[in-house]
């Protein structure tokens, strides 16, 4: 029983080691931010005082490193228990094939990735009649001030985190607890209330560009 404590804890230290360093890399790309043009673009009053880009950028990097620690902490202790789980991530920290977890995420993640890709241009394409031209060329502005590396890093990795292994597991298991006392499998409901109130935090979190 000691030897199995033992191995738990340590695969549980290494994921959380492993899943913060990934999402720390998002948290890093944020240097590369114009934060000075960005601050341009966000609706603050003319009066507000805004600290130093450089102060401004350190307190963001150690604010986005503490939630992100929180998010993943929450996710490992939770998303076995609700039946997820990051199988590259947990294979790297086992000491098994990481290469081999990811081949069957490649297919569908290609598929998914695609669906989502031409999902967003056709709704672009319907809204952008109804937006007014302040706030496309804001949206136009906005897309110049992140980098590629941003996007991909922060976007794609940190804001999953965050958001779909923090937040939506920390859902799904709150579900699970509170209508089902904890006992056999969440039902599909739970996690299908779970994407969606993340994916609404997603989007408030993004509303101040709007």
């Amino acid at each position: 029983m000691s030897l199995e404590v033992n191995f738990s804890m340590r695969f549980n230290t290494r994921l959380v080691v492993i899943l913060w360093l990934a999402g720390l890399a998002g948290v890093l790309s944020f240097l590369l931010i114009d934060l000075d043009a960005l601050i341009k673009l966000l609706p603050i009053p003319a009066e507000t005082e805004i600290p130093p880009i450089p102060a401004l950028k350190l307190l963001s990097l150690i604010q986005q490193a503490v939630i992100l620690a929180v998010a993943v902490l929450v996710g490992v202790a939770l998303a076995s228990k609700v039946g997820l789980s990051s199988p590259v991530a947990e294979a790297a920290a086992s000491g098994g094939d990481a290469v081999s977890a990811f081949k069957p995420q490649i297919i569908p993640g290609i598929i998914g990735g695609l669906a989502g890709g031409v999902s967003l241009v056709l709704i672009a394409a319907v809204l952008k009649p109804f937006l007014s031209p302040e706030m496309l060329a804001r949206i136009g502005e906005f897309g110049k001030v992140l980098p590629f590396p941003t996007r991909l890093l922060y976007g794609g990795i940190l804001e999953e985190l965050l958001l779909r292994w923090g937040l939506m597991t920390l859902l799904v298991w709150t579900a699970w607890r509170l209508f089902q006392k904890g006992r056999g499998q969440p039902k599909p409901s739970f996690f299908v209330g779970a994407i969606l109130v993340s994916s609404l935090v997603f989007a408030i979190g993004h509303l101040p560009i709007a």
